[in-house]
């Protein structure tokens, strides 16, 4: 890996904690997942540290990763959660496709509450806004539809951030500790499959 920015691990973890286009109050249900879930998020970037995605075998690796973390969750997601989430799904696959990869799809054990889909919905969903400064990092011709941003990321992420502090509101004390319980296993999972899937022992 040849990376010389001050930040390494922002250079290959796509979870920005400082991307998001709102400034949220200290109340609402994102910061008390985010604050919940900061000891794991650095975790997460430390795993993705040695991630090159100007390289194939690195690029590979972090593809690889988030589709071990995420494949085999987002089923579950299609009856609860957030209306307005967009599955990652679909993009994964056509990067694996085209990079040769055969995603490994191990159960997950996530947990599976209301909440915990919110909190895992939540990390993926904020996974977008470090997805836009990566992207830029992946050779020019080389298939990027995971990372690819949307058009209306800041928009889109502004209402999950609505959607959320709506639910928690609604739901109660319960539910909120329910979607910490889910952000957190999401982390641990990324950090796991990025531990598995390292540039030099990645399935293909």
């Amino acid at each position: 890996m040849h990376q010389h920015a001050p930040d390494r691990a922002a250079q290959s973890c796509p979870y920005s904690r400082s991307g998001s286009p709102r400034s949220v109050g200290k109340s609402s249900a994102r910061q008390a997942l985010k604050s919940h879930t900061a000891d794991l998020h650095d975790a997460t970037e430390r795993a993705f540290e040695g991630f090159d995605l100007a390289c194939a075998d690195g690029y590979r690796a972090f593809i690889s990763a988030h589709a071990a973390a995420i494949l085999p969750l987002e089923e579950g997601f299609t009856a609860e959660g957030w209306a307005g989430y967009r599955a990652r799904s679909a993009d994964l696959l056509e990067d694996c496709e085209a990079l040769r990869i055969a995603p490994l799809l191990e159960t997950s054990g996530a947990p599976r509450s209301p909440g915990a889909i919110w909190g895992m919905q939540y990390v993926i969903e904020g996974s977008r806004l470090g997805g836009k400064q990566l992207v830029k990092q992946v050779p020019e011709g080389t298939t990027r539809a995971y990372l690819s941003p949307p058009s209306d990321l800041g928009t889109h992420w502004n209402n999950f951030c609505d959607a959320l502090d709506q639910e928690a509101a609604r739901e109660g004390p319960e539910w909120l500790e329910d979607a910490k319980a889910g952000a957190r296993h999401l982390f641990l999972r990324f950090t796991e499959c990025a531990m598995r899937h390292t540039p030099t022992g990645i399935a293909a």
